[in-house]
């Protein structure tokens, strides 16, 4: 294969055997390892997907990236072709990868079910095997969290299963991880991990190809690693592969600071007896604007409202002007960036999309999709995204985005379920009801990637959001090759609990003033460790008192970066606190980002520390305690001596370089310092 840039860290060769058809070799530590041939099911059989090598190439992508593109022919199989395609960064060890099988077959299914291979690795050490689950939907948070769980050596001697989509393995002195691009809610899952003490493997489990499928296909991305350490070493490596070389498209990685308007409108519908539209014309939106740059804000988000109805996504021109030409210039005269709402699969019953296209509709067991309001705007259809709809989509919101200036896209109430319709592009009436909604729910995840990406593509510096803060959503590691997730909404509803929730039909718990919602926002930062936060958007409320707000902001800080409620509504003094100390973020936001993250104390406990410091020094530590506490804070990392802090905590720095924080809560308090 065509020799690595002089500084890629990972060597490719593929020799093209069945136990060998690709190489991995860590150059800084000459570690190798040996990657077998994907095995198909094809025309009744198993098939190896051998190769002899014909086609070479490499190109070089703007994250840092050298993607290498090797195209063989399949050994006893003249008619069939796989390419191997694997990206390679400059610096780190993980590496990501796909393949894709060409030529004149059709893909088999044995007794029904997939029957594909994609990673059988032998021989790698399995002292320590952890899963590292992304997609655990919890409702005492009502948000989806990480966890990590330990397989026992018992269930390793005997063969086990996991969803993943990460796995983490450790022994003699080396570590290693192996993870695939996809999503879906725990325990759903598409693709398996079969954990052996002498075998990994990945494999299809449901959906990933149609009986009798023809030819080409294209396998979902994987992501391979292999260094000299630990597993907690490892993560540090992964979390860098995510926030630098995952995606093309670096604008979703950054930590600005946003604002969505929603908070508002739920409040104006819940605490004013008005509707959610309310809120959603020029005037108040003005006024939401100035506020929010007073604050500190850099993307404004209209959330749902702004439009005339769904599947055009036109502008409401009796409430704004036309292409919102006010509201975009109101934003660029303060620097700031314009975000808007969409949902995907609605098209209201009048709009273009609807009546051109009935064919795109979503149905179940023969019925189609009937209308149903769409937040006080006209009743809509639900149209299949895993059908010409995805594209049609795509191409409104890019057309949009050029009138309007938007560069932020928040894509909502997309469910992993919902469709069998024999008409798209999930199957066909050969397949069973099962076969065909299964297909859908594979595909989804992969479409808005798609449709992510087209956005991408044509608008520059484009951020697209995925909403998962409800439960049947498709979160895992392949949409954040385009953009990235909008984690929580409002959090358990009084149902989770199990509580009544009295006169009002309003069910949201973490909706009030209060440091609450901030202790609830903060429980989810444990995905930190493995994806940055500044990829798992997620708001915080600006409401009085004075410690309800350090305390959002201190928690923002960390990598969410979201903010809403009411700008407008508070004390112009509030909003210069928030300037005041977002502007100090701003100097070390990018540190921020980078850093690893550490943690003292349970969430919500007294008290609790955050380090974010990067490798060189700055960043931020902020602590939490609902209770008075006295404690001192040694720092693990050697922080910058220039420093700006709260006044409830002091810090003094040791021979060794490392900060001691000393804090001193009399009450319920939060505290910041900041290191540049």
């Amino acid at each position: 294969m065509t020799a690595p840039a002089p500084l890629t860290r990972v060597e490719i060769v593929v020799p093209g055997d069945p136990g060998s058809l690709w190489t991995y070799t860590d150059t800084t530590t000459g570690r190798t390892l040996a990657v077998p041939a994907p095995v198909f099911h094809l025309d009744g059989g198993e098939v190896t997907a051998a190769v002899d090598v014909e086609e070479r190439s490499t190109r070089r992508l703007g994250n840092g990236v050298a993607e290498h593109r090797v195209v063989g022919t399949l050994r006893g199989h003249p008619h069939l072709r796989l390419a191997f395609v694997a990206q390679v960064n400059d610096a780190g060890p993980v590496v990501r990868f796909r393949y894709e099988l060409l030529g004149d077959a059709r893909l088999t299914k044995p007794e029904g079910r997939d029957r594909l291979t994609y990673l059988a690795i032998p021989g790698l050490p399995t002292d320590r095997v952890t899963e590292v689950q992304l997609a655990a939907f919890d409702e005492m948070l009502h948000s989806y969290a990480v966890a990590e769980l330990d397989v026992a050596q018992t269930d390793l001697a005997h063969g086990s299963e996991a969803a993943g989509p990460i796995v983490v393995g450790s022994g003699a002195g080396a570590a290693w991880l192996i993870a695939y691009e996809h999503g879906a809610q725990l325990p759903d899952s598409f693709l398996t991990f079969g954990l052996r003490s002498d075998l990994i493997e990945v494999t299809a489990r449901k959906g990933n190809y149609l009986a009798d499928q023809a030819l080409p296909m294209q396998t979902v991305w994987f992501h391979i690693a292999l260094v000299e350490g630990t597993e907690d070493e490892l993560a540090k490596s992964y979390r860098q592969f995510l926030l630098h070389h995952q995606s093309e498209w670096p604008e979703s990685r950054r930590p600005y600071v946003f604002y969505n308007t929603w908070a508002w409108q739920e409040r104006t519908k819940w605490w004013h007896d008005g509707r959610y539209l309310d809120p959603m014309s020029q005037e108040p939106v003005l006024r939401e604007i100035e506020a929010a740059a007073q604050a500190g804000v850099d993307v404004f988000v209209l959330d749902t409202g702004w439009y005339q109805k769904t599947g055009d996504w036109e502008v409401h021109t009796g409430r704004f002007d036309a292409s919102l030409a006010t509201v975009r210039a109101a934003l660029e005269e303060r620097d700031m960036h314009l975000g808007l709402w969409f949902g995907p699969l609605s098209a209201a019953l009048s709009s273009d999309a609807a009546v051109h296209h009935p064919e795109y509709r979503m149905s179940w067991a023969g019925i189609a999709s009937e209308p149903a309001p769409v937040w006080e705007t006209e009743a809509s259809y639900r149209m299949c995204l895993v059908s010409g709809y995805g594209d049609y989509f795509a191409d409104r919101v890019i057309g949009l985005a050029r009138e309007t200036g938007a560069t932020y896209f928040k894509l909502d109430a997309v469910d992993q379920y919902g469709c069998d319709d024999p008409g798209h592009d999930h199957g066909d009436e050969t397949h069973s009801r099962a076969e065909r909604a299964d297909s859908y729910a594979y595909q989804l995840p992969l479409a808005l990637t798609r449709i992510a990406e087209r956005i991408c593509r044509e608008v520059p510096s484009a951020i697209v959001d995925y909403d998962v803060t409800e439960a049947q959503r498709s979160m895992g590691l392949a949409f954040l090759a385009a953009g990235k997730f909008f984690l929580i909404n409002n959090g358990p509803y009084y149902r989770n609990m199990d509580i009544p929730s009295g006169a009002s039909p309003n069910e949201n718990m973490f909706f009030f003033p209060g440091t609450a919602r901030s202790r609830l926002c903060r429980a989810v930062l444990g995905y930190d460790k493995w994806i940055p936060s500044s990829l798992l958007l997620t708001h915080y409320l600006p409401d009085a008192p004075r410690l309800s707000q350090t305390t959002s902001i201190a928690s923002a800080v960390l990598g969410q970066g979201g903010f809403w409620g009411e700008f407008a509504s508070l004390e112009e003094g509030d909003r210069a606190h928030f300037r005041d100390m977002l502007d100090k973020y701003k100097e070390v936001r990018e540190d921020i980002t980078e850093a690893d993250p550490v943690r003292y104390g349970r969430v919500g406990a007294a008290p609790e520390v955050h380090e974010k410091l990067s490798e060189s020094g700055r960043g931020v530590v902020a602590v939490f305690s609902p209770f008075a506490v006295r404690h001192i804070y040694r720092t693990e990392a050697r922080p910058a001596r220039d420093i700006w802090h709260t006044d409830n905590v002091s810090v003094v720095f040791q021979d060794d370089d490392r900060a001691v924080i000393e804090i001193t809560f009399d009450e319920e308090d939060a505290a910041l310092i900041f290191f540049s």
